[in-house]
């Protein structure tokens, strides 16, 4: 890959849709949206994330690599990360799709595996392919997509513009470690340059401010923003000439001749210090050097210069011009003349700094379109939908049309219903889901025959259920004897599939009563869904329809059904007519799950035996213990469901468990023989927790004896066997065990484990096992 400072084109894209802006206006200041990261034109990665979360990452990210290191960027939701390598001005990034990579197994000379393996053995996740990025900007992009979030949510919600300051404090830092320019620096946006009246004109070139030749440099003048607020600044060396108007730069601010607004004497000046809070005001004229006060905290007195902390950034002047200047001391600083001593500009003027007229203008602009319709959403003006709506008209790329749909869905007129159903056909799906989202937004009962057309012609599964929901939103009446109409009449199983999930998250009776009514449909991905809406209730009425289907010919339906029963089982005594399931109903549900236990598919099996464990009821022990002793492959569901049962005549069943060849049903016996209160399971406990060959059995033993509460012999010798020379993880769980067990012998064992053991992890469990 060849070297150098890499492509300057960065671009990190995030979908600010509707749902984002609903988000942010109901109060979250971290709504989940999608992210991209574009270089040189490439897509590098995306994915999808907590934005502020995202964001945050991003910050620390950029942080690293203005100290020359490495960094990963996550994904919150999914495994996926992006990777930051600094080479020299340049970074290699690449888009990992596997960031949590298996590590090899290890294990002790013992042949028992530990807790965790450490880092040191993880393997290196698949990569896309690397892109060189400039460093610089690659930073000035995070920074700047930052500023936008942070402007996006405290224009959006006032409320909120609190709960990102401190990220927008954050980027003030970075941008002043980004100029190289330590602690003093102002991030502004540059305006103007002028010319002061009787000097040569000043010219403007393609958008950027120029000075004809012969101008006077000791006369230029520049206008910068900062914090709300114009400071016009003394610009003799023409640093901002060539900058486009509207970047974003880091400016070094001199005040010359500085005076303190409020010094009156020294007491009174000392008096009124607390008072003074921190931010920039503007002159009346904007260009006037001298008309802007400078209000904050002394952070730095040191070679000639004191930093002024305003809020924004910071500020410098000569201390020794006032008198008794300190650091912590708060100022209100008026200079005679305001210099700028350095400039570095990062990154040029984006979307939101146009004006709306040009941002209309800009639709018509293929370079700019899609920033432009998204920005005027941003700043919600209604006024530009008819000029939306005449852009959909034009032949617009995907992308466009995306973009310009979005922002109709903001912007939520009524105005856009037509041209929002007429995207409904659109070729792009992405479109389209936007559309139906748009028109959802919009909320016009006279989109609900469209939308449902739209459905039943649709394709693509994600789109038809966006299509779907919108229906549901903009009629939420009318929609529903439509879906009924839909699940009774329509011969589109996709489609009625569709219309169950949309009633998932329906409220009410009646979206209930329909997917109750779905549980007799003909089509098996139909059953499924429903099934999976009906698992979660909390009355009867699904379970006539539920056991039908744990005899339906699909097998996926019969293993939906059972562990449909099993969530029913788990919530029985948690109904909201405060009542367990009828002892008729329960006995009929242990009936035909016990049927199941004969199920040639092994997985409708395993639901049987974990929905019997969840029902509880005596009458599942026989078959439970018969089944684990005919069971080849799932012995240990069997055991797992009799020791949530709880009944004393799964004991021998449980205890010859103890002693299976397969580790994973000896684990599921010591937890079952806790729950069961033997003590005929003692002595096999004992054996398993010193000798077994599985540490995870052994941990297992030791914590089923701590519960069963009888400090023998036995187990004393047990647990000192363990503590004398078992990995650390195994003698934390046996001074937890003795801790419970309590009495003297137990507590023996403790004092030498708080004193002895290597580890401090142990010795510190054993100290509060004795408390």
């Amino acid at each position: 890959m060849p070297k150098g400072s890499g492509e300057t084109d960065v671009r990190i894209g995030i979908a600010y849709d509707a749902t984002v802006y609903d988000r942010i206006r109901g109060g979250d200041a971290d709504p989940p949206t999608s992210v991209c990261l574009v270089v040189g034109g490439r897509e590098v990665g995306r994915g999808r994330d907590h934005l502020r979360w995202h964001l945050g990452q991003l910050m620390s990210a950029a942080s690293a690599l203005l100290d020359g290191e490495s960094a990963v960027v996550e994904f919150f939701e999914e495994s996926e990360e992006f990777r930051f390598e600094p080479d020299g001005d340049a970074v290699e990034t690449w888009f990992a799709s596997d960031p949590g990579p298996e590590k090899p197994e290890l294990t002790y000379p013992d042949g028992t595996v530990p807790d965790a393996v450490g880092d040191d053995a993880a393997t290196e996740p698949d990569r896309s392919e690397r892109v060189l990025a400039d460093r610089r900007a690659l930073v000035a992009e995070i920074l700047s997509v930052v500023e936008t979030f942070c402007d996006a949510v405290a224009e959006t919600n006032p409320t909120l513009a609190e709960s990102v300051a401190d990220l927008r404090a954050e980027t003030q830092s970075l941008h002043l470690a980004a100029a190289e320019f330590d602690a003093w620096g102002l991030p502004v946006r540059l305006l103007d340059t002028v010319a002061e009246p009787g000097s040569a004109a000043r010219e403007t070139r393609g958008g950027n401010v120029a000075a004809t030749p012969d101008e006077s440099r000791e006369r230029r003048r520049t206008l910068v923003t900062s914090g709300g607020a114009r400071v016009g600044v003394y610009d003799p060396d023409g640093r901002a000439e060539a900058a486009e108007r509207g970047s974003r730069a880091v400016a070094r601010i001199w005040l010359a001749e500085p005076t303190v607004g409020s010094a009156v004497g020294e007491a009174d000046r000392r008096a009124t210090l607390s008072d003074v809070s921190v931010g920039i005001d503007s002159g009346a004229e904007a260009f006037e050097w001298s008309g802007t006060r400078f209000r904050g905290e002394v952070v730095s007195v040191a070679d000639g210069r004191a930093i002024l902390d305003v809020g924004e950034g910071t500020v410098a002047f000569d201390p020794s011009d006032l008198p008794t200047v300190a650091v912590g001391d708060r100022l209100t600083v008026r200079a005679g003349r305001t210099d700028l001593r350095g400039l570095d500009v990062v990154t040029g003027p984006s979307a939101g700094d146009w004006s709306e007229d040009r941002l209309r203008g800009a639709l018509s602009d293929r370079e700019n379109r899609a920033d432009a319709a998204a920005e005027l959403a941003r700043r919600g003006v209604r006024s530009a939908v008819p000029a939306l709506v005449e852009a959909l008209d034009d032949p617009l790329s995907a992308s466009d049309r995306r973009a310009v749909v979005r922002a109709l869905d903001v912007l939520s007129d009524p105005r856009a219903v037509d041209a929002l159903v007429a995207r409904l056909a659109d070729d792009d799906e992405a479109v389209r889901r936007a559309a139906a989202t748009a028109l959802s937004t919009i909320g016009d009962p006279d989109a609900l025959d469209a939308l449902f057309d739209a459905a039943s012609a649709e394709t693509d599964g994600a789109t038809r259920d966006a299509v779907v929901r919108a229906a549901r939103e903009v009629d939420p009446t009318a929609a529903m004897d439509r879906f009924a109409d839909v699940l009774r009449t329509s011969d589109d199983p996709r489609l009625r599939e569709t219309v169950v999930r949309v009633l998932r998250v329906t409220d009410g009776d009646r979206a209930h009563e329909l997917v109750v009514e779905a549980l007799g449909d003909d089509d098996p991905s139909v059953v499924r869904e429903a099934i999976s809406v009906v698992r979660w209730d909390d009355d009867e009425r699904a379970v006539p329809g539920l056991l039908r289907r744990l005899t339906d010919d699909d097998p996926d339906v019969r293993q939906e059904a059972a562990g449909a029963f099993a969530e029913l089982g788990a919530r029985a005594e948690h109904f909201q007519d405060g009542a367990e399931l009828s002892e008729a109903t329960r006995e009929r549900v242990v009936e035909a799950l016990i049927r199941r236990l004969d199920d040639p598919v092994s997985a409708v099996r395993s639901w049987a035996m974990e929905a019997l464990g969840a029902q509880a009821h005596p009458n599942a022990v026989g078959p439970l213990c018969a089944a684990y002793g005919e069971e080849s492959e799932l012995r240990w569901n069997a055991v797992a469901a009799l020791g949530r049962i709880g009944d004393p005549r799964a004991i021998p069943t449980v205890v010859a468990a103890l002693d299976d060849d397969d580790p994973s049903v000896r684990r599921r016996a010591c937890r079952a023989s806790a729950r069961l209160e033997t003590t005929a399971a003692t002595s096999p406990l004992c054996d398993r927790a010193t000798t077994d060959p599985s540490a995870d059995v052994r941990r297992e033993a030791i914590d089923a004896l701590g519960r069963l509460g009888e400090a023998d012999a036995r187990v004393v010798t047990a647990m000192e066997s363990v503590l004398g020379d078992a990995p650390t993880p195994l003698r934390r769980a046996a001074v937890t065990a003795l801790g419970r067990l309590g009495g003297p012998k137990a507590r023996r064992l403790l004092r030498e484990a708080a004193e002895n053991d290597p580890s401090e992890s142990v010795r510190e469990r054993a100290k509060t096992g004795l408390e």
